[in-house]
């Protein structure tokens, strides 16, 4: 027996997957879903860092979905940036400038959050720059 569902790979078209699932007979895999009860089971904490496209943070995807299990989703400070990274991927520059640039974000994030999440295909890509382990939140007192 095989199993057949949808998967859709870009976060930002996430907005419509409650109009395609509807449309559809087979599952939908919501990536939103799925990376929000990840998150709840690792334990990530009550503020996470998204790194996402402005669409997403536009229609509250991650935010609406984080919220609704207690975490807030935080946008980055340097938003701007983030985009400027995500449209040189997608001109297909994925070398180190932007990897550097993302993990410099990242890390200024990462002051504000328990946690990052990367919801973002073209960040995806250049993701392996980022701090492993990830930067941890300063805590004062």
């Amino acid at each position: 027996m095989s199993t057949s569902f949808l998967a859709m790979p870009c976060n930002t078209a996430h907005h419509y997957a409650p109009a395609i699932a509807a449309a559809v007979t087979i599952p939908l895999l919501d990536m939103v879903q799925l990376a929000v009860a990840q998150a709840r089971a690792t334990g990530a904490g009550q503020r996470i860092g998204l790194l996402a496209s402005s669409a997403v943070h536009d229609t509250a995807l991650y935010s609406n979905a984080l919220a609704a299990h207690g975490p807030q989703g935080v946008v980055p400070r340097r938003q701007d940036e983030v985009m400027a990274l995500i449209r040189a991927v997608k001109q297909g520059d994925a070398g180190a400038a932007p990897r550097q640039a993302l993990a410099a974000i990242a890390t200024d994030l990462a002051r504000d959050c328990d946690v990052l999440l990367v919801a973002c295909t073209e960040l995806s890509v250049i993701a392996t720059a980022l701090p492993s382990p990830p930067p941890h939140r300063r805590r004062s007192g």
